[in-house]
Order: C-alpha cells, then sequence, then structure tokens
C-alpha cells in the first residue's frame, strides 16, 4: 500500500458506487475488482504486491487459527479461548494464554479494561437499538465500578 493521504469523501463516494451497481450490497470481492482500476481512490488503499499482501495475508490466517483454539478453564464451565490478545500486546501481535492473564491481576485488569472499550465500541455500532438500552446501562455500571477500582489503586493511571 503507497502512503498516500487518504481522501475520505472520494472512498465513500466509490464505495457507494460499488454497492449501488451491486443492487444495495457492498460485497469485497466487488470492492477489490473495483479498486483494480489504478485511477481510482481505493485502488491507493490496498497492498497490490502479492509477496507482502501474501504475508500479511497468513498474519491473518495464524490470528483466526490462534482465535479458534479454546479449552475449559474449571470444570462445568464452558469452554473460553485458550489465547488472549491484550491491547498492551498488540503492538507486536501478541497473544497470552487466557489461564495466566486470568490469574495475574494486572493483566485480568488489562483483559477487563479492553472488553469494556470493546463494548463501548459495540454500543456506538448499536446505539440505535434501544432493544439493548439495558445492556448498555449495566455496561456503564461495570464500567463505573472498574474506574473506581483504577482509581483507587496506588500508582495505577
Amino acid at each position: 500500500m503507497k502512503n498516500r493521504k487518504r481522501d475520505v469523501a472520494k472512498i465513500r463516494a466509490e464505495l457507494d458506487a460499488v454497492q449501488d451497481a451491486h443492487d444495495g450490497l457492498l460485497r469485497m470481492e466487488d470492492v477489490v475488482a473495483y479498486a483494480k482500476d489504478k485511477a481510482t481512490e481505493l485502488h491507493h488503499q490496498f497492498d497490490w504486491d502479492d509477496r507482502s499482501a501474501g504475508h500479511q495475508y497468513r498474519l491473518w490466517q495464524a490470528r483466526k487459527l490462534v482465535a479458534i483454539y479454546v479449552e475449559t478453564l474449571v470444570e462445568d464451565t464452558d469452554p473460553v479461548r485458550t489465547y488472549v490478545s491484550l491491547s498492551t500486546d498488540r503492538g507486536e501481535g501478541g497473544y497470552r494464554r487466557t489461564r495466566e492473564v486470568l490469574s495475574d491481576a494486572g493483566w485480568r485488569e488489562q483483559l477487563l479494561e479492553d472488553a469494556i472499550r470493546d463494548l463501548e465500541r459495540i454500543r456506538s455500532r448499536y446505539s440505535s437499538l434501544t432493544t439493548l438500552a439495558k445492556v448498555f446501562e449495566a455496561l456503564d455500571v461495570v464500567a463505573d465500578k472498574a474506574r473506581r477500582r483504577r482509581r483507587r489503586k496506588p500508582g495505577k493511571k
């Protein structure tokens, strides 16, 4: 991918054009086909070098592979992911064993912060669904408790 400043309005217009051309359905195959045209803004958002794109795809496949493994942590409980990715490790693209994260107070707290942040993004995406209002209220309660707990801990941000 070239280091080129994105023109968000052009990208949006091109995505809308692709969607309109396919009966209102925006499919990734159609986006890539459109983006093959070097004159489009979308073209510059893709890595067209098969060697580097292939490597990035294999990294994505590895992430998917790691994400599917689950295990039972305690008898009579539902399986959970074997590995989790903490936001503090994502610069290196790393994962930690869920058992180890849950056994360490600092990592467990980081996992909770990450979960709250993820749920906030879900709230943002689905805020128009009033059916989920009670879920979001519960999120507020958990987030407030977590913030108060962080404030009480010395040496924490």
